[in-house]
């Protein structure tokens, strides 16, 4: 049964939605994509990747000593971890435009392998119907158009961690995304004091094979240069409208009001202790509150409340928020006073 049919009962309404969802994969193929395919500049983000990628083959370093580290100033800079340059340095023997396009196709398929992880979720039926549909609530959220037209690696990490909370690889998908954007450790932190050696040492054992790759073939000293002109770079924030960061809207709010004057440059100390203060206390926050809840739904609240808390939180992280609805529908569905957890409810509709 279609899970529109299921929760309004309205024939008509379901109709509409799935016209809808038609249309909108109509208009992801055969406008967006030959947008994009047609295009010639390397202005998009994905051009970081392969520029690390070129590095990696020709055994280049990775990361460079910040001139500064003040909030937009090191835009472009490759701020990811050794291995994942590592592990996409093949795409270097491809020409730009060809890998443009391969890393296109990937996007779409990320999409809807996410669009589906949320199917899971929510328990519904795993059908033709209900991927569509729900890919059109995943189209219409701030910052997807904007990750899959820049190639962002960010709509990837959307089907990694949906997956890890539908499917029984948690540790072993949670690990993975570690190696590309850290705050996946968070989640995996949480999960070792509920669940843990069941999530905790197949996340451990992929991460550790990860930094042994990169220790392996960039030496050890690889992650200290991360760690010096890598990391500081995020933690900086920006001032970009595209940073939706609660936490980075203090300071906004302080400079508009003229309660703290900015000239530019690294961040002052007390800002700098701000970001790091508030952020915690909001992981804090949500990590103590989401106790009660089912892990899944724990780790999804937890992780959402994390990515907005931290300094730099651009739009494209906002289809996250997604698992937690996805998890909140499930919830709604589940007759039973406990909510199952979506994998055990995934294997039995």
């Amino acid at each position: 049964m279609s899970l529109v049919k299921e929760l309004t009962g309205s024939k008509l309404v379901r109709a509409i939605l799935l016209l809808t969802a038609l249309l909108h994969l109509g208009i992801q193929l055969f406008y967006w994509l030959p947008r994009v395919w047609s295009r010639q500049d390397i202005q998009r983000d994905m051009t970081v990747y392969y520029q690390a990628a070129q590095k990696a083959q020709a055994h280049r370093p990775l990361y460079h000593p910040l001139v500064s580290n003040a909030p937009d100033f090191n835009r472009g800079a490759y701020i990811y971890p050794p291995q994942f340059a590592i592990v996409v340095s093949p795409v270097a023997h491809l020409p730009y435009l060809t890998y443009a396009r391969l890393v296109y196709l990937l996007e779409i398929a990320a999409f809807w392998s996410f669009a589906l992880a949320l199917v899971m979720l929510a328990g519904a039926r795993r059908t033709v119907e209900n991927v569509l549909l729900w890919g059109v609530l995943l189209g219409i959220t701030p910052g997807t158009s904007e990750a899959m037209t820049l190639g962002q690696v960010d709509p990837l990490l959307w089907a990694l961690f949906g997956f890890a909370l539908c499917t029984r690889h948690r540790g072993l998908l949670l690990g993975i995304s570690a190696q590309i954007k850290p705050f996946a450790l968070l989640v995996v932190a949480i999960a070792a004091w509920r669940e843990r050696g069941r999530v905790l040492w197949p996340a451990a054992v992929v991460i550790g094979l990860g930094v042994l790759l990169g220790a392996a073939v960039y030496g050890p000293m690889s992650f200290v240069r991360w760690a010096q002109w890598g990391l500081p770079i995020p933690t900086q924030g920006s001032f970009d409208p595209n940073n939706i960061s609660l936490t980075y809207a203090g300071l906004r709010l302080a400079r508009a009001l003229g309660w703290w004057v900015y000239m530019g440059g690294e961040l002052p100390l007390g800002a700098r202790l701000y970001l790091a203060v508030s952020g915690l206390l909001g992981v804090a926050c949500a990590a103590y509150w989401g106790r009660r809840l089912t892990p899944a739904m724990h780790y999804a609240v937890t992780l959402v409340v994390g990515v907005l808390c931290s300094p730099l939180c651009w739009i494209t992280y906002l289809p996250l928020a997604l698992v937690p609805f996805a998890l909140f529908i499930q919830q709604m569905r589940s007759p039973a006073e406990t909510p199952l957890e979506p994998e055990v409810l995934s294997a039995v509709t």
